[in-house]
């Protein structure tokens, strides 16, 4: 199924691109890609959930087709983008919202921002905490070799752990590769804003709606083992760990993560 592409105004004027599958009057459900990569991570799953929601796919802004405008970001500015997103392609309805990684931080600020906005949240390996002092040290490390060297050596950081080792060896280089076509600018922008993002638990604890939460067995960025911490805090979760995924179960594991989904999806 080949997506609808838009392209839209931020309100500080950055263009966002967006790819939407399935009918127009199907109920909304929004799923972001994480850092260094784009909306294409989610396709697979998107194509299969459009037949009863209209899938939206948004890259984050220095991501994909959206400009990066500066480098200059936060998670702030990241979660007024997806406003603006679902005020021009939901109809201001209120929505499904989810994100892999950095997206499901956006998604969770997001919340923060606007509580009624969502009325059910998908978060796949993303991390509710703010960055430690030593976490924020190594990103501004990241940042100054992105600004001296290009983002190939960034990625080449976070190879060890994007994937699980059975993905890796047989299709690693084909999404390394496409993860080091990002911008310096999108990629500096993205690092300061994970560098610099706010707290989420008292977000997920108060949040009073279904949450689905999404882990890879193999993912050393956030071990299954932060996914049951979160489960505990929060009213309505639903915990899915997929043991062979690392930290990119849309990717790795299309089918499971679909039907983790659907099946979280119905119940709503």
């Amino acid at each position: 199924m080949k997506p609808q592409q838009f392209f839209l105004r931020a309100n500080d004027g950055a263009r966002l691109h967006v790819a939407v599958l399935g009918k127009h009057n199907a109920p909304p459900l929004v799923l972001t890609h994480g850092f260094l990569l784009d909306h294409t991570m989610w396709l697979d799953v998107g194509a299969e959930l459009a037949g009863e929601w209209r899938v939206i796919l948004p890259d984050l802004r220095g991501h994909g087709l959206s400009d990066a405008k500066s480098d200059d970001v936060t998670m702030s500015l990241l979660a007024n983008d997806h406003a603006c997103v679902i005020r021009a392609v939901a109809r201001q309805e209120r929505v499904i919202v989810g994100g892999h990684s950095m997206g499901g931080i956006v998604a969770m600020e997001l919340v923060r921002q606007s509580p009624n906005v969502a009325r059910g949240l998908i978060l796949c390996g993303a991390r509710p905490n703010a960055e430690t002092e030593a976490g924020k040290a190594r990103w501004h490390e990241l940042i100054e070799i992105a600004m001296d060297s290009g983002p190939a050596p960034v990625v080449e950081a976070f190879r060890p752990f994007v994937f699980g080792p059975s993905f890796a060896q047989e299709n690693g280089v084909r999404w390394f590769e496409r993860m080091a076509n990002i911008s310096v600018a999108g990629l500096v922008g993205s690092a300061r804003a994970l560098s610099d993002r706010p707290d989420q638990w008292e977000t997920l604890r108060a949040h009073p709606n279904p949450s689905l939460l999404l882990f890879g067995g193999f993912d050393k960025a956030t071990p299954p083992e932060l996914g049951i911490e979160m489960k505990a805090s929060m009213r309505r979760a639903r915990l899915e760990v997929f043991p062979e995924s690392g930290h990119v179960p849309p990717v790795e594991n299309a089918r499971e993560t679909v039907q983790a989904i659907r099946t979280f999806l119905k119940r709503i």
